[in-house]
């Protein structure tokens, strides 16, 4: 088995870091481009087959993009109906989101997960005297069992 060079975490990374600042709507027809020809680029250097770009602003898909091909024996090209298992990435990025979030007063890492994701409904004996905070998902203390990625 091939393995995957670190190359997709890093241009998640940028992505993360060159679009935040600007505000993802404000992109030029230009700037797209530029970045579309960055990720062909990355993938072509890389053993990534394929790859997707989804820009979303207020719930809404403002931008989306696919790159490479979703299965390399049938050469079927990257589209909207496929997943992408993201990996342990995500949580870097929703870390870094979560502390950004905080420095700028939108939430508290002391706050409790249930005023954010009210239907969230994890087993917590202790929930009345200790509940989850945003804080014990960043640190893995959380208690919450493990998922897998499904279909």
């Amino acid at each position: 088995m091939k393995s995957v060079r670190a190359r997709p975490a890093i241009i998640a990374y940028l992505l993360l870091f060159v679009l935040w600042p600007v505000g993802l709507p404000t992109l030029a027809h230009a700037e797209l481009t530029e970045l579309t020809r960055d990720i062909q680029s990355e993938l072509a250097a890389s053993s990534v087959p394929g790859a997707m770009l989804v820009i979303v602003e207020n719930g809404t898909t403002v931008y989306a993009e696919h790159y490479g091909v979703a299965d390399i024996a049938s050469a079927t090209p990257m589209g909207r109906e496929h997943r992408i298992a993201v990996g342990s990435i995500s949580k870097n990025l929703t870390s870094l989101a979560l502390m950004k979030a905080e420095a700028e007063g939108l939430l508290s890492l002391d706050d409790a997960l249930a005023r954010w994701l009210p239907q969230s409904n994890p087993a917590n004996p202790w929930a009345d005297s200790s509940p989850i905070r945003l804080r014990h998902l960043l640190q893995h203390t959380a208690g919450i069992e493990g998922s897998t990625f499904e279909e």
